[in-house]
């Protein structure tokens, strides 16, 4: 064996042995490249164990709470969102059912704010209905796309980016990622 090859393998046991130190971690068993290795292992149930509730960052209506629970109790996808925006401290969510539908037939919309001290306000209102779980998922998922400073309008400009403007006004943008989440966290919940 060259000595090259004796360092990236001594390397690449050492990743996987650090990666796998969790009793319950997945080893991948086909290795790409010594960089895709050095990426620490994050279980898909670390930190997020069921036991999540609502944090103190998200005002939720009544009407509301029950499912939520619900859903922080079967999907992981939703507690890793719940976490997400529980870390984001200059972020207040708002949970809200104000209406049936809109005129324009919306089942559910965000507003996002901006305050200049930086806080962030996310006005989420959704009307009850039988997808509920995956209306919230799926706008809870367009404030994280905030958080992680997704510039809408200017993605909306090029082809193939998951971002479409809907509506009139050209402000009001839909986004393949929160359709996806969506739809996930519904599967999840069933």
């Amino acid at each position: 064996m060259t000595r090259w090859r004796q360092r990236f393998a001594a390397v690449l046991v050492w990743c996987m042995v650090v990666a796998a130190s969790p009793a319950s971690a997945q080893v991948a068993t086909s290795l790409v490249s010594p960089a895709s290795v050095v990426h620490e292992y994050v279980s898909a149930a670390s930190g997020i164990d069921g036991r999540a509730d609502i944090p103190s960052n998200m005002e939720v209506t009544d009407i509301y709470r029950g499912l939520l629970i619900k859903m922080l109790s079967r999907s992981p996808t939703f507690r890793r969102q719940i976490l997400r925006i529980s870390a984001a401290s200059r972020l207040t969510v708002r949970l809200q059912s104000p209406f049936s539908s809109s005129p324009q037939g919306l089942r559910a919309t965000t507003a996002i704010s901006r305050k200049v001290d930086g806080q962030l306000v996310a006005n989420v209102d959704i009307a009850w209905s039988n997808s509920a779980v995956e209306l919230i998922a799926h706008e809870l998922e367009h404030v994280i796309e905030q958080l992680d400073g997704v510039d809408l309008a200017a993605r909306v400009r090029r082809p193939d980016s998951g971002v479409f403007v809907t509506g009139e006004g050209g402000n009001v943008f839909e986004t393949t990622r929160a359709k996806r989440v969506g739809l996930q966290v519904a599967r999840e919940v069933q």
